[in-house]
């Protein structure tokens, strides 16, 4: 028995790299599309305490690994700045933009961007690009039921021949290459 798939690639062999990454409600990208372009040869990320750079590779740690891979824990111990613990790095931290918490009447309430007494959602996508110019762009997109504790993350999926522009109104458009 042979396997009909076996010669055929799922993409044509060549280097693939990040042409660039966008977050909508993700984060403190709040309510707007938050376009990072990565240049062909290098890109250096610096910034800042808490400006965001930690945020971006989070969100393409939620795009392309497995739901069990930690996000960044250098930033969770941090010496500088204030220290962030594990709780305020999650895909539900994220979608709802958490800032702080605070203590009221003796129970602790999180402030958040998004999502507080009503629904919110968040977008991430990243498009590729090879060397033969070839592009496709993977998207994932989640929601955060307005009494939810669990954020769900129900789209996902991979777009080839053109390229996804996120929009805090619309939601995405596809825009063919």
């Amino acid at each position: 028995m042979s396997d009909i798939s076996a010669g055929i690639p799922l993409l044509p062999s060549s280097q693939w790299r990040i042409e660039q990454i966008q977050l909508v409600n993700w984060g403190g990208f709040h309510q707007r599309t938050a376009t990072f372009a990565f240049h062909p040869e290098t890109t250096i990320v610096t910034g800042a305490s808490g400006v965001g750079k930690s945020t971006v590779l989070d969100a393409y740690l939620a795009l392309m690994m497995p739901s069990d891979v930690p996000f960044n824990g250098a930033s969770n111990a941090a010496t500088v700045g204030r220290a962030r613990g594990a709780e305020q790095r999650s895909v539900l931290t994220y979608l709802r933009g958490k800032t702080d918490d605070t203590v009221e009447d003796g129970v602790t309430v999180d402030k958040v961007l998004r999502g507080q007494g009503k629904p919110t959602w968040g977008a991430i996508a990243a498009t590729f690009i090879a060397e033969t110019g070839d592009r496709f762009t993977a998207m994932r997109a989640g929601q955060v039921p307005w009494r939810g504790v669990i954020p769900l993350f129900p789209v996902g999926g991979w777009w080839s021949g053109g390229e996804v522009e996120l929009g805090a109104g619309g939601f995405c458009v596809f825009v063919q290459g």
